[in-house]
């Protein structure tokens, strides 16, 4: 592995080892069904409304970072396109070429997230902000997002794997300082609010 590659993978596997926190957070928080968000409704319902956008919009950052061109207006960028770029060309070629492949799958499959970041979150694209229909979908799901995670850490996975290394499960990211589900755990624990 190159000095110049092997920063740039540490760091982007740093990258997405903290994104994979915070979507387990997201999940455990969020998404563990009705009863749960009917207690989050009931302790805080502003304040849980702002932190699911919050997160969600972060998460959506994240990965359309992650999967950004290697040259972002005029400046270079760590992407995934970027560790491609550091390989070299006649010694990795069969690599390169199956990360090209990999690449093209996730952007394919990233492509409503990254429209999301570009019209709502980055931007307040006109046409997204006030559209003509009074409902406006995010135009993808919980689903797409880990199937997302997920082909990042195989690609970094490959990486690691081709130059020697040990692969990382990322899925199983571990929270050991008290993560969403501890704050759930308490918030049961409080007794039940009384109607006016």
């Amino acid at each position: 592995m190159s000095s110049t590659l092997k920063p740039q993978l540490e760091r982007l596997h740093t990258e997405l080892v903290w994104l994979h926190t915070r979507w387990i957070n997201y999940r455990q928080l969020l998404a563990e069904g009705p009863e749960q968000v009917g207690l989050l409704n009931c302790v805080a319902p502003s304040f849980f409304g702002v932190i699911e956008r919050v997160m969600r919009d972060d998460i959506v950052i994240g990965l359309s970072r992650l999967t950004d061109r290697k040259r972002v207006a005029g400046k270079d960028t760590l992407t995934l396109s970027r560790l491609i770029h550091e390989l070299h060309p006649a010694d990795d070629r069969t690599l390169a070429i199956q990360l090209r492949g990999r690449l093209k799958e996730i952007n394919a499959k990233i492509k409503d997230i990254r429209t999301h970041r570009n019209q709502r979150v980055a931007h307040l694209d006109l046409v997204a902000a006030i559209p003509a229909v009074s409902v406006v979908s995010l135009g993808f799901s919980r689903q797409t997002i880990s199937e997302v995670l997920t082909m990042i850490g195989d690609f970094l996975n490959c990486l690691q794997v081709y130059f020697g290394n040990t692969p990382t499960g990322f899925d199983k990211t571990y929270t050991q300082y008290g993560d969403a589900s501890v704050l759930v755990s308490q918030l049961r624990r409080l007794p039940p609010r009384r109607t006016k």
